[in-house]
């Protein structure tokens, strides 16, 4: 018995150094989670639960901290989280094969969507996952015993989330009902300040000045680029800057910029200025309407009057840059102002040709045209019609369509990635085959040591170089694994382009789909010159098949 049990102490000694031996990586994800209830204890901070992680990753073998992820002030009751989704979409890209977290109630309170995942999502994707403080690891059999004491921690969690968020919900509406204030930074013209137990919303001195000036302006018939003008010559700063200086004036050394349309429109229409508070927020999904909750700002009857005038202006606008008929806008978010670099918005002016039919014209024009302050853009407006023509011919430039032939590009983009991949995969085989060489000399170090050829100084100091240079081969493998991915990205990218050509080339008509396929960005000129970036030059396309010849 004696000699069975000092075997066994020998076997468990090796285990601990020489441990996941067949050199598998673990590349690991932590993931940490605040809640929204304002109560939680200090070691539930990100940074704590992210340290709690770390140490224990720390003690583990083959462990590869590839990235963190965290969601602050996000619920636990469903995986509706930012963070929780890139690291989902990290896990499908291979980039991450392990997640740890500190406990259970920080990855959900949800009792079954947990399990879900835990036993079934996860090993289907090959994942582990551990629960630190727990004392949960996917790769650790766990008995009847310890599933339910798993299920009734999960079952805790969720009940507690539960009860949070009933107590907070009612907090929330007995605040609406009240009349108290709930949002962060009052409108422009009022500052709050705590009565009791209530927030309540007061005039500022200055800036409500403003805001009476701005409906009086409106009332009297002028026009709101008039009013932003007036604002500007006044050198009165915009709400957001007012909040970073807390001037209401432009101070010498400070930058002035005009007022948005759209600040004003705002303005002009919220009736928070005669002392209506609309709020709603969290599950109180119907606003709360509190008449008289603070002094108005303006008086009923001007405020209507204003917001009567706003409608009837609105309705006589001849050009308009939102409308349910309008066509799809095939540009978006690709076509940039070559002067300054900001973003072209499309234009559209309509005329009523007959009861039935409206012409509608398109033209582009930078954000900035017609500003009066430091930002003004000197460029004009150019017809979509004059850019689509410009790009087709750019186009049949650039790809020489006439005699493109997709089959060749496809072949031989598929070739060359799979030979690329066929070298990554040499690569990586003979990284594999190092690590499991280091393991096996680790091994015959090891029994070296216990039988007393080599002392223990001598071992571990074999054991730490071995480290280094084991660790910077799993560094390797990782570095291999991505460039897979992106060669299988690159080549799904081409081919998708040779596809967009065809079309092209077979005389469908310029569309949303084809053209942002095809090109990055167009940068557009005063004098209505285009300079067109595409994803992948034709020369970028064969680049490699000339190499090749």
């Amino acid at each position: 018995m004696a000699r069975t049990s000092k075997r066994k102490k020998e076997n468990l000694e090796y285990q601990n150094i020489t441990e996941n031996k067949a050199g598998k990586v673990f590349r690991v994800g932590i993931y940490a989670r605040l809640s929204v209830d304002s109560t939680e204890k200090k070691n539930e901070s990100i940074e704590s639960q992210i340290e709690i992680a770390r140490k224990h990753i720390e003690s583990l073998p083959n462990m590869i901290i590839v990235e963190v992820y965290s969601d602050l002030g996000t619920t636990g009751t469903n995986f509706d989280r930012p963070d929780f989704q890139r690291m989902l979409q990290d896990i499908r890209k291979k980039k991450i094969n392990c997640v740890v977290v500190k406990d259970f109630s920080r990855f959900a309170r949800d009792y079954i969507e947990t399990g879900n995942y835990l036993e079934r999502i996860f090993p289907f994707m090959g994942v582990r996952f551990i629960s630190v403080t727990d004392h949960y690891d996917s790769e650790n059999p766990v008995d009847g015993n310890g599933k339910m004491k798993i299920n009734l921690k999960n079952i805790v969690n969720e009940l507690y989330a539960k009860d949070i968020s009933q107590r907070v919900e009612s907090s929330k509406r007995a605040k609406l009902e009240n009349g108290s204030y709930i949002g962060g930074i009052p409108a422009y013209g009022y500052e709050k300040h705590k009565i009791q137990d209530k927030y309540v919303l007061f005039k500022e001195k200055e800036t409500s000045t403003i805001v009476q000036r701005v409906y009086e302006m409106y009332d009297s018939g002028k026009r709101i680029s008039e009013i932003i003008k007036f604002l500007y010559e006044l050198k009165v700063h915009r709400p957001t800057e007012y909040q970073k200086t807390k001037h209401v004036y432009c101070q010498n050394g400070e930058t002035l910029k005009q007022w948005s349309e759209v600040t004003l429109t705002a303005m002009l229409t919220n009736p928070i200025y005669i002392g209506t508070l609309i709020q709603k927020g969290g599950k109180v999904k119907e606003p709360i309407i509190i008449e008289n909750a603070h002094e108005g700002i303006v008086s009923k009857e001007l405020f209507y009057r204003v917001n009567t005038s706003f409608e009837e202006r609105k309705s006589e606008k001849k050009i308009f840059y939102t409308k349910e008929l309008q066509e799809p806008d095939i540009f978006r978010d690709i076509l940039y102002c070559g002067e300054c670099g900001h973003k072209l918005r499309r234009i559209c002016t309509s005329k009523k040709q007959s009861y039935k039919q409206v012409l509608r014209r398109y033209v582009y024009g930078c954000t900035n045209i017609g500003r009066i302050d430091g930002d003004r853009c000197d460029s004009h407006y150019i017809p979509m019609k004059t850019i689509e023509e410009i790009v087709l011919q750019v186009l049949k430039k650039e790809y020489m369509l006439s005699s493109f032939r997709a089959k060749d590009y496809t072949s031989h983009n598929n070739e060359i990635a799979q030979k690329k991949k066929l070298q990554l995969f040499q690569e990586q085989k003979s990284a594999e085959e190092q690590m499991e060489g280091i393991s096996l000399d680790l091994s015959r170090t090891y029994m070296e040591y216990r039988q007393k050829k080599i002392s223990k100084e001598q071992f571990l100091n074999y054991k730490e170089k071995t480290e280094g240079v084991r660790s910077a081969l799993e560094k390797s493998i990782l570095e291999i694994q991505e460039r897979q991915n992106q060669i299988d990205e690159r080549s799904e990218r081409e081919n998708k382009i040779i596809r967009a050509l065809v079309r092209c080339k077979e005389g469908e008509a310029l569309n949303y789909d084809l053209i942002h396929t095809l090109i990055k960005r167009i940068d557009v000129y005063a004098d209505a010159r285009l300079e067109v970036q595409f994803y992948f030059q034709k020369s970028e396309l064969l680049q490699e098949k000339k190499g090749d010849r």
